[in-house]
């Protein structure tokens, strides 16, 4: 759809964002139909989310913003209209976050924070507000249980969080959502339902949602019209078919060469023992304790038994709340363990002196989900890397500052990036802080947990290359954490599929992939939507087909 169309719902002209006189967003225009679904796409840094989030005055402090024009149901609003704005928010213009965890209020239960809006935008009476609550977790995926209302977002898995955060807005059924990457931390079947809901809720109301992604099969199934940003500029726009089927600028086909492939992978070098084995672990949480009521234990893992040997990648796939999370924090000392027995080396870490088991935490390290909150704001780049070297005594501070700065290199930031702040980097740059400060001792256990699950393609898979270079340099085991098949497809050499605390299905990663057994994992694999190369060039997306269901496995 073009500005020339007759009424939009939205219709943007002139849009140009300044900060610190740096040109982010350039002359942006664009419209938005009723009921229409488009998508922006871009790397990391384009300007595609300060873009929508200007829509909705969102901006930060500091940001220069101008605009030709802004018109929303055929009428003008400024953004400097901050009551006009107020009226808009939530009740006509929705936004879905990309980090739950930081969009969500830590200190409110979750009930009170999805009361909120229906307190301002409504005059329902609490038992019915409560009832369209519940009915709308239940839709995008979670238990139709009060329980839920009093607990906090901590409480929650990261996929659930975004789960949260989507029915948060869904309940006032704006006519635009603006939906900034609301699948990132979701397994593809959960995506898939979540992302279905969505559209359905807002195709019945006839509304529109403008969609960001960095997931280019998603964009291409749900999507019907694509606008590509690069630098602050729109490069190419058109009906998302035609453009995947031949594009026509240069940094277009950059992002679909960047699409996941599976690449052959050298097999680990045969070892005597695993570095790690985790045997038949049991991990429970505590009930939440109430009056005259008993304490009733939830089991998030059952029995689970996995083995990661030097220079191998294990993968850990499995849907948000299966607990494979729950057991990477158990390998690394977070959570313990109810019962079972996990081994280093051939040794259990239950027989270890306490020397011994130090010696485990040092070697084994953690790669978190969000760097933006597993690093500490308040620290410089080079004190974040320097952090887990203070624990070996045998170095001294020069010591300590030549491997930050090897490190620091390793990972493709230059030694001008100490000084600066987490807040100074990008997504992708943050992640290379983490996994820095990762190796840094050179351990021989890595738990990579969501490695690349906020980031685009393109970083995507410079990161995933990244973690092979380095594996390939060190020879650490590492288990993977990831809800992305794709990433599974880049760098795993065995894949653990869980499902209800359970380890449902293990095999080599071709085996698993393209003959799964278990029917939990062939549909997961079933719902990941896929774009396929076409011989003459530019990509259109297909449905995967398995072997044993009367096709070849592709």
């Amino acid at each position: 759809m073009s500005l020339d169309d007759a009424s939009p719902l939205l219709a943007v002209s002139g849009l140009t964002i300044e900060i610190n006189d740096k040109l982010v967003v350039d002359d942006l225009s664009f419209a938005v139909a009723e009921g229409e679904t488009i998508a922006i796409v871009g790397e990391s840094g384009s300007g595609k989310t300060l873009a929508t989030r200007s829509l909705l005055g969102l901006l930060p402090s500091g940001v220069n913003c101008r605009v030709g024009s802004m018109r929303f149901k055929g009428n003008d609003y400024r953004l400097d209209d901050l009551e006009a704005l107020k009226t808009l928010r939530g009740h006509s213009l929705g936004m879905i976050f990309q980090e739950p965890m930081t969009s969500l209020n830590p200190a409110l239960r979750i009930g009170q924070q999805l009361h909120e809006g229906l307190k301002l935008h409504t005059r329902l009476e609490r038992a019915e507000r409560e009832r369209r609550i519940l009915a709308m977790l239940e839709r995008v995926g979670l238990a139709r249980d009060r329980a839920l209302l009093e607990c906090y977002p901590h409480e929650f898995s990261g996929g659930m969080r975004q789960r949260i955060m989507i029915a948060s807005v869904m309940l006032m059924a704006p006519a635009l959502i603006v939906a900034d990457e609301p699948t990132t931390a979701l397994d593809a079947v959960v995506q898939r339902e979540v992302m279905e809901t969505m559209l359905a809720l807002t195709r019945e109301a006839g509304n529109a949602t403008i969609l960001i992604s960095h997931d280019l099969a998603m964009v291409a199934h749900y999507a019907s019209r694509v606008l590509v940003m690069c630098q602050g500029k729109l490069v190419e726009q058109g009906e998302t078919v035609a453009l995947l089927a031949a594009p026509r600028h240069p940094y277009t086909r950059k992002l679909l060469d960047a699409l996941p492939r599976r690449v052959a992978l050298a097999p680990p070098a045969p070892a005597e023992h695993p570095v790690l084995a985790l045997q038949r672990a049991v991990i429970e949480y505590a009930g939440r304790r109430r009056w005259f009521r008993p304490t009733v234990s939830k089991r998030a893992v059952d029995c689970v038994s996995l083995e990661v040997a030097r220079g191998e990648t294990v993968a850990l796939v499995g849907a948000s709340g299966s607990g494979k999370t729950t057991v990477a924090k158990a390998i690394v000392g977070l959570v313990p363990l109810h019962s079972g027995e996990m081994c280093f080396d051939g040794r259990s870490l239950a027989g270890m002196d306490r020397s011994r088991r130090r010696t485990w935490r040092l070697d084994c390290q953690m790669i978190q989900q969000d760097p933006f909150s597993s690093l500490d704001p308040r620290m410089r780049v080079r004190q974040i890397v320097d952090e887990p070297l203070r624990l070996d005594a045998a170095l001294d501070r020069g010591q300590r500052l030549a491997r930050v700065n090897e490190v620091i290199d390793e990972v493709g930031l230059g030694v001008e990036f100490l000084e600066r702040f987490p807040h100074q980097l990008s997504g992708g740059q943050r992640q290379r802080v983490a996994i820095a400060r990762a190796i840094a001792r050179k351990p021989r256990f890595i738990v990579a947990d969501e490695p690349t699950s906020a980031l685009d393609m393109t970083v995507q898979k410079q990161i995933l290359t990244l973690l092979v270079e380095l594996q390939r340099r060190y020879g650490f085991a590492c288990l993977l954490i990831t809800h992305d098949l794709g990433v599974v497809e880049q760098i795993a050499h065995r894949v653990l599929v869980m499902e209800q605390g359970r380890i449902v299905e293990s095999g080599e990663r071709d085996q698993v992939l393209d003959a799964p057994r278990h029917a939990y994992t062939r549909r997961l694999l079933m719902s990941l939507p896929q774009l396929a190369a076409r011989a003459e060039g530019g990509f259109v997306l297909r449905e995967r087909t398995l072997a044993g269901e009367g096709g070849a496995p592709t």
